[in-house]
């Protein structure tokens, strides 16, 4: 197929979950879809996986009926944290097919002692679920990015399947032993290297819409040389897109998507749709940085800034922030000062601001990036 930059940019967001007929029944059937939603815990606007969700169904509202409804606190869990793009909630159906990569972790270098791995998969065997703050009573505590030993075992040993997170009380996790919460035929499954990437990478396909091998890749922070021979077999069709350079693939299922009445959508700093920032280049012609960890003299854009989405394409950005009973964006910047439209932002910020619990929405300046 020869593709053209703007079906591209199209075939990519009905990929995402942002066509006209993309109807979703609850966050979970989203997380299906996507594959993983990145966790953060920066909460300037609202924790980066509900403002996945709220891009994608604009009749979400009330940032806790997310949490509770991805997050179970007994009997079979329905998500599991792990890394896969960076870390991540995952559906727990997806189990096995992380397999190998729980299996490689195990030989990573900044495994943890034996003695304290062994001693929390005992309190959790012997006591149950526990938080952090649970598991390091009596020892040494963690403060920030300093983790303790405990803290230190707990990560290894969730990225290796050895204990899992399907449960959060407020924004702390709750460690489990994954007998009590993946179900037990998931837990037995341990598919070959190559049929869990297929799978892996069927996923990213239809999601991404239309990607090259590279962007397949990246998706799920896979290897390239080791995905890439497997992509003739996935059904996907090979185009050409004006300006790539490099064969793209196409998921079948995105060629019959609409784009047709969605409204403008501001979307996090941790979105699916921006996690690859090159990808973000070529397809949108979209510059994005997230500058939150920047010193504020370097910042160009603001802390907390929020790509908007308009029709096919990435238009501008605006820093919001939320201020008890108001969304606010300091500013607004528009692409194309010739076509900006207040309009749109104020449309997308003002149907953010009703998801997050009925807030007023406003808008302190508008600007563009081509002054």
């Amino acid at each position: 197929m020869d593709i053209s930059r703007s079906e591209a940019r199209q075939l990519a967001l009905v990929g995402h979950g942002f066509a006209k007929n993309a109807r979703y029944s609850s966050p979970l059937h989203m997380l299906q879809h996507l594959g993983a939603i990145q966790l953060d815990a920066i909460q300037r606007v609202d924790r980066a996986h509900r403002l996945v969700c709220f891009a994608r169904d604009y009749s979400l509202s009330g940032r806790d009926a997310i949490d509770v409804s991805l997050w179970t606190s007994d009997g079979e869990a329905l998500v599991f944290e792990s890394w896969a793009h960076a870390v991540c909630i995952l559906p727990v159906d997806d189990w096995p097919l992380w397999h190998f990569l729980r299996d490689r972790l195990r030989k990573a270098s900044w495994a943890p002692s034996q003695e304290a791995s062994q001693r929390i998969v005992q309190l959790l065997t012997d006591d149950g679920p526990q938080t952090l703050k649970e598991l390091e009573a009596g020892t040494e505590k963690s403060s920030g990015w300093d983790w303790s030993e405990t803290k230190r075992a707990a990560e290894f040993l969730v990225w290796t399947g050895s204990i899992v997170c399907c449960e959060r009380r407020g924004t702390k996790r709750v460690y489990d032993a994954p007998e009590r919460r993946i179900p037990e035929q998931l837990l037995r499954q341990e598919p070959d290297v190559a049929e869990s990437l297929m799978q892996l990478i069927d996923r990213a396909a239809r999601v991404y819409g239309i990607a090259t091998a590279g962007d397949l890749a990246d998706y799920f922070r896979l290897s390239r040389l080791e995905i890439e021979p497997l992509l003739p077999d996935l059904g996907l069709v090979s185009a050409r897109v004006d300006g790539w350079g490099e064969r793209a693939w196409v998921h079948p299922s995105v060629l019959n998507g609409s784009l047709q009445s969605v409204s403008p959508t501001f979307v996090s700093p941790f979105d699916n749709l921006i996690w690859d920032r090159d990808r973000v280049r070529r397809v949108f012609d979209f510059d994005y940085t997230f500058e939150a960890y920047k010193p504020v003299a370097k910042r160009r854009f603001g802390y907390y800034v929020m790509p908007l989405v308009v029709a096919d394409a990435l238009v501008g950005r605006a820093d919001l922030v939320r201020e008890k009973s108001r969304l606010v964006a300091k500013a607004v910047y528009f692409e194309d000062a010739k076509t900006a439209d207040v309009d749109t932002a104020l449309e997308a910020g003002q149907r953010l601001a009703m998801q997050l619990g009925g807030l007023e929405f406003q808008i302190d300046d508008v600007l563009s990036t081509d002054i």
